[in-house]
């Protein structure tokens, strides 16, 4: 070996070649400049026929190529997001992947009775102290609907409960441009400022066009409101293959590429520059049920071809998994969910969503959020792989052993296993005897009393109760009417 000589190997998963990756390009192109997208926003038509683009009839606005290429070399390929004290930063770009939860769920399993009820507010408190608990974690999404509260403001109690409870990265929803406003006040007011806000920020938006080939306007007002404040928005739908897409996988991806790439464009025409994450995935129905499947092994697929397709334009993705069709957390749940996790983790999508989701994304489970917790470590370390260079190779510990020797006790061995082993908190690895002495629980025993501990002890980096207080006031306004931003 060279002197010096050092590389880490990780493995990762490519599933369309150069050639497959251009068919479905130059597809998804010929989609907008012949058939077109429907936009639901005069100024957004007006604009888009400034640069170059053409009505097809009312609404529906053809996009010239040369329009789509110059968007996608001015899209940023990183973006920063923070915790909303600072803290670490997730830098979101290329292959590295970060987990987070899913959000407006209209049921949740209680970890404390079983039962399957709606959510409330407090159920999206406990799930962000959760998230906040969990060391494999990165961001969250409020898991949850607050059904008690009106439901043209709850949204805006969904970010307070978050940004109370856990100090990553926020990832929210809002039902209206009048919410938008008051959340972004809110941000501001937790960072300090405008500035400390741009500096640090730590929300990103979730909005979605629809499948087929639709931009609402209120989709596009709140894409707007985001690219003009340059917070960075996740710009997504999914397509359903049979229903709202192709039966063909291959149709429906160019489908979904053509979608996003017309959503991009408007951003960029908007603001060159302005940060934007999309997604190109989908999924199957299932002709038996009708139902969108979250974790089909069309999805799998889908997912991993639309991840080619991001690293190709060089922009940031936004994935799915930890999730299952699955109605409660069981072996099915565990499976599905664990699946995803390895394929997504492999593929290399940037903000994984929806960890935690039972039912085809109808029910938050905090017991789910803990599992998955665990299994995304599993992940990690495996994409982590291993480092080859001359101390790890151990020639010369080798040889100093010998062919009777043992490594236990050994200084190489003291300073690598800790950062080559990873050590599980929920699955057990002890013998059958020691299991039955400790009470001979399960995989889900161990998941459920790991939540009862993070939501009576689990401690959070507060916010300052005057600082609450007027947050909450906030939230409470029905209407939007605040000074301008």
């Amino acid at each position: 070996m060279l002197r010096g000589y050092r590389v880490q190997i990780q493995p990762s998963m490519r599933f369309l070649s150069d050639e497959q990756i251009q068919e479905i390009h130059l597809a998804s192109l010929d989609i907008l400049e012949r058939t077109g997208v429907v936009v639901h926003h005069p100024e957004v038509i007006e604009l888009l026929l400034s640069e170059g683009c053409s009505m097809r009839s009312q609404n529906t606005v053809r996009i010239p190529s040369f329009l789509v290429e110059q968007a996608l070399e001015s899209i940023p390929c990183r973006i920063a997001l923070y915790g909303r004290s600072g803290g670490k930063r997730l830098l979101v770009e290329d292959r590295k992947s970060y987990w987070g939860t899913g959000s407006d769920t209209p049921f949740i399993i209680d970890s404390f009775s079983g039962c399957r009820r709606q959510t409330t507010l407090q159920d999206i408190e406990n799930a962000a102290r959760v998230v906040d608990a969990c060391e494999n974690l990165d961001f969250l999404m409020c898991m949850g609907v607050a059904h008690e509260l009106p439901q043209a403001i709850a949204d805006k109690y969904h970010f307070v409960a978050m940004a109370a409870n856990s100090s990553k990265p926020i990832v929210y929803t809002a039902s209206s441009l009048a919410n938008m406003e008051d959340i972004y006040r809110m941000a501001v007011m937790i960072a300090g400022s405008e500035e400390a806000l741009r500096e640090r920020n730590f929300i990103v938006h979730y909005t979605e066009p629809i499948s087929p080939l639709i931009h609402p306007r209120g989709s596009l007002e709140k894409l707007l409101f985001c690219i003009d404040r340059g917070i960075p928005v996740i710009y997504t739908s999914a397509t359903t293959t049979s229903q709202n897409g192709p039966a063909t996988l291959a149709g429906a991806l160019a489908l979904s590429v053509a979608r996003m790439l017309s959503g991009l464009l408007i951003g960029q025409l908007r603001r060159r520059g302005a940060p934007m994450i999309v997604t190109f995935h989908g999924s199957s129905m299932d002709p038996r049920t009708a139902i969108h499947t979250y974790t089909s092994p069309e999805h799998v697929i889908l997912q991993a071809a639309a991840r080619d397709m991001a690293a190709y334009y060089r922009i940031p993705t936004w994935g799915r998994a930890g999730c299952t069709d699955s109605k409660v957390l069981d072996q099915q749940a565990a499976f599905e969910a664990g699946c995803e996790i390895f394929m997504q983790a492999l593929s290399g999508e940037n903000l994984i969503h929806d960890v935690g989701y039972l039912e085809s994304g109808l029910t938050a489970s905090l017991d789910s959020i803990v599992m998955c917790d665990e299994f995304i470590g599993v992940a990690k370390r495996m994409i982590q792989g291993f480092e080859l260079s001359e101390e790890t190779l151990a020639l010369d510990v080798i040889h100093e052993v010998g062919p009777e020797g043992h490594f236990l006790t050994h200084d190489h061995t003291v300073r690598h296993y800790r950062k080559e082993t990873w050590i599980p908190r929920l699955i057990d690895r002890s013998s059958y005897q020691q299991w039955e002495e400790k009470g001979r629980t399960t995989l889900f025993d161990r998941i459920n009393r790991r939540v009862r501990e993070i939501l009576e002890s689990h401690e959070v980096v507060t916010l300052p109760a005057s600082l609450l207080e007027e947050l909450n006031r906030l939230a409470a306004r029905e209407t939007g009417s605040g000074p301008p931003i």
